[in-house]
């Protein structure tokens, strides 16, 4: 699972499945995961400190595929 783009309020997530020995990509995925509050049901922003951990992954993912 890897986090691909983040939104005001949602993050967008790759999924890949291999299959070993050979690590062939077997199939992958999409989703977007929006973050609510779970009384109202309605979509609130991302929480500062997800949104910095998420940021750096999206980031150093962003860096190790120029190379």
């Amino acid at each position: 699972v890897q986090a691909v783009r983040i939104g005001k309020s949602s993050v967008d997530l790759q999924v890949r499945g291999y299959v070993m020995p050979d690590a062939r990509l077997c199939w992958e995925g999409c989703f977007t995961s929006i973050f609510s509050n779970a009384d109202t049901m309605k979509s609130i922003p991302v929480p500062e400190d997800y949104r910095l951990a998420i940021e750096r992954d999206i980031a150093l993912v962003e860096a190790t595929n120029l190379g």
